[in-house]
């Protein structure tokens, strides 16, 4: 029973961090485009590095939770950073202004692509309506909005890169592999905005869905975690790369992709 209950928090806060990590940016795959391959070569190494940051990261938030028991992310601010946690509070507040309009923007790019004839935003504004409505009903509405929705996302983008290694014509992207060191501290400089991005702005998350964790719970959850995002990082970069130019230059190139998968 304490193992069932064991794997069932680690689940919940695995969800919970993919429900913040899987937007439109990820699953489109312009995401990984711009952090990950578009570096070439490195841009295994980076997985990996942002894998061993995206770690400690979560691991570090959880533990800070267990001890701040924090209401609001501001709570978890003013305990890390003290002083000038007023200015880091302001900064995420406009990255998640910034984060949420480019996902609405990607929602109605994606209608665009699926119908011919869209020009209204519903799209746009159906998922705005969806996030208020779910964020109303508090944690648990979150948290079991999340333990639904994020395994069926895994799973269809899983079948959407297998499906193209499986079946799609395959092309290498022509993009410059001849790594300058300037070129390389970008790629690296990228790999720790894009951890840093994501999980200072999930802290709250992490810490709430890790409230009820021990020390080894904590550290499975995020070491599990780390290693999905890590591994789906990987697959969609490797499918990017072989997909030829004209899908990797696209707005949407996962789902130009998906595409392709289908017709191949």
């Amino acid at each position: 029973m304490k193992k069932q209950n064991s794997m069932c928090l680690i689940f919940v806060f695995i969800m919970a961090i993919l429900g913040a990590i899987l937007g439109a940016g990820f699953a489109s795959g312009k995401e990984i485009q711009t952090f990950f391959t578009n570096y070439g070569v490195i841009a295994y190494a980076l997985v990996v590095i942002a894998l061993g940051m995206f770690a400690w990261t979560f691991y570090l938030f959880a533990r800070i939770g267990k001890i701040v028991k924090p209401h609001s992310i501001a709570d978890i601010t003013k305990a890390t950073l003290g002083k000038i946690s007023f200015a880091v509070d302001i900064v995420l507040v406009l990255s998640m202004f910034v984060t949420l309009s480019a996902m609405l923007s990607a929602t109605d790019g994606l209608a665009q692509t699926l119908f011919s004839e869209y020009s209204f935003p519903w799209a746009s504004i159906i998922m705005a309506l969806l996030v208020v409505l779910i964020l109303s009903g508090g944690k648990k509405s979150m948290f079991d909005t999340n333990n639904i929705v994020m395994p069926m996302v895994a799973i269809i983008l899983l079948v959407v890169l297998i499906c193209f290694f499986a079946f799609a014509p395959k092309e290498n992207v022509m993009i410059e592999w001849v790594q300058s060191g300037a070129r390389q501290c970008k790629g690296l400089l990228f790999a720790f905005l894009y951890v840093g991005l994501n999980t200072i702005s999930e802290s709250f998350i992490v810490a709430r869905a890790s409230e009820k964790m021990d020390k080894n719970q904590a550290f499975k959850a995020s070491v599990c975690c780390s290693c999905l995002i890590a591994v789906l990082i990987v697959l969609i970069s490797t499918a990017l790369l072989k997909s030829g130019d004209y899908i990797y230059e696209s707005s949407l190139p996962l789902l130009k992709l998906a595409f392709m998968s289908s017709n191949g």
